[in-house]
């Protein structure tokens, strides 16, 4: 069963209707091991602009470390960050 897109909550509940074709009452716990849900869209005057994933709390200076630093034509004084804070 496909799980990406999923959360734990949704993922129970389709692997417990699933399972009661063959158990009754099924109990159904879903861990999850690993999240890899944090991405971070980079744009503009950097050596690698693109998507990047990320596991772990990242700064800004690593983020752009990840996109190969400012090319020549970069202001850094002119960075813009446009956040999206979705509640899960």
């Amino acid at each position: 069963m496909q799980a990406s897109g999923l959360t734990p909550l949704q993922l129970r509940e389709r692997l417990t209707e699933k399972f009661k074709d063959f158990v009754d009452n099924p109990t159904v716990t879903v861990v999850v091991m690993e999240a890899n849900s944090f991405k971070v869209f980079v744009t503009g005057q950097v050596k690698k602009p693109g998507v990047y994933r990320l596991r772990d709390e990242t700064t800004l200076l690593q983020i752009i470390t990840l996109a190969g630093e400012f090319t020549n034509e970069a202001n850094p004084k002119k960075i813009v960050i446009i956040a999206e804070n979705r509640e899960r």
